[in-house]
């Protein structure tokens, strides 16, 4: 403590009620009032002592203020821009003008890679139509005329409107095994009559449905691992010739078949990490070429293939952020110009590449 402050400190002694008393030994044996000029017996301070009083209080009030820290500006964070495919990337496809669109609890749209013309539909009727029960879409598919059909997995049931304001919503299906009823629909395509058709996950069949009506129902497949059997069929694609193809994913399998009644049943693939294997093959599409793409979930990769013999397979893609790199990716699509699209999924974001090397990669956002 400084000298002065102690000397000063022994001669006064605040007392309750805010009166200075003067101590024993002091001119004067009254109590000094809170002004500081008269003792009750009128006895009145020297100017000394007036000058030691307001010497301590400013010394008092300097040393509080000495000691009490200025508190440091805590910087605004500055926000960062939400992702725009956030709760969006778990199915994707391409439209015939090549936009692309991503499904998961919302849909989004985007002329290109570099995002233009960026819609975000998931607050305008969905989350009304699309119910309570988690509101995750599967896979997406457009007809020729621009109309969209997404999977409502969680809700068991087929959407299809006009364009991405909800126009003319049209909802078909609900919870079951029969006809008309899904248990977790996943994969959809579309034929060139418009007929639909749909991997019915856990009811472990295909489906095809002429319209939105359900009508002319028709379903192929039971639960197993022998010809005509699936284990979760996820994805489904139709060639040129319009045979169709099924990820029939935890035998870990591509199938083939000429129509709804499972003829020339084909199919390729198995469990492993090798040449013609798979982990999860959760997607597939195919090229103009007819070449085989498919997504494998957790092998973090993307493999194609020339024909269901699995000829000139190439494998790109392993685990993790960077170029060259996936993390579960949960979609594939090829534009007009060959190039790839991917959904990697966990790492929230589409790629693009020019080939099966890599070439081009691109992402969004």
């Amino acid at each position: 403590m400084l000298p002065g402050l102690w000397r000063a400190s022994r001669e006064l002694v605040v007392a309750r009620g805010g009166q200075v008393r003067v101590p024993h030994g002091s001119s004067g044996d009254g109590s000094v009032t809170r002004d500081g000029l008269h003792a009750s017996g009128g006895t009145k301070l020297s100017s000394a002592r007036r000058f030691s009083i307001c010497i301590l209080c400013a010394i008092v009030i300097l040393a509080v203020a000495c000691a009490t820290p200025t508190p440091t500006p805590v910087p605004t964070p500055t926000p960062r821009p939400e992702n725009p495919l956030a709760d969006a990337v778990f199915g994707m496809g391409l439209d015939s003008a090549g936009r692309i669109y991503t499904v998961d609890k919302r849909i989004v749209r985007i002329d290109d890679m570099s995002g233009a013309g960026l819609i975000v539909a998931g607050a305008m009727p969905f989350e009304r139509a699309l119910g309570t029960s988690g509101i995750a879409l599967f896979a997406i598919a457009a007809d020729a005329t621009g109309r969209i059909y997404v999977t409502d997995t969680d809700n068991d049931r087929l959407i299809r409107m006009d364009d991405l304001s909800g126009g003319n919503w049209v909802v078909f299906g609900q919870e079951g095994s029969g006809p008309g009823q899904w248990n977790q629909p996943c994969g959809i395509a579309l034929d060139g009559a418009g007929r639909i058709y749909v991997t019915d996950w856990v009811n472990d069949r295909i489906v095809r449905i002429d319209d939105m009506e359900g009508k002319n129902w028709t379903s192929f497949g039971s639960t197993g691992s022998a010809k005509g059997q699936f284990n979760g069929p996820q994805a489904v694609a139709l060639d040129m010739a319009e045979r169709i193809y099924v990820a029939d994913t935890f035998n870990w399998r591509i199938v083939r078949f000429d129509d709804m009644s499972g003829k020339n049943w084909t199919s390729f693939g198995s469990e492993g990490s090798g040449p013609g294997q798979f982990r999860t093959p959760a997607r597939l599409c195919l090229d103009a070429a007819g070449r085989i793409y498919v997504a494998d979930w957790d092998g973090h990769f993307v493999a194609r293939f020339d024909d269901m013999g699995g000829s000139n397979w190439v494998r790109y893609g392993f685990y993790g952020t960077g170029v060259g790199k996936f993390h579960s990716p949960s979609g594939v699509a090829v534009d007009s110009a060959g190039r790839i699209y991917v959904a990697d999924c966990l790492n929230t974001r589409i790629v693009r590449m020019d080939d099966m090397n890599g070439a081009g990669w691109t992402t969004f956002p």
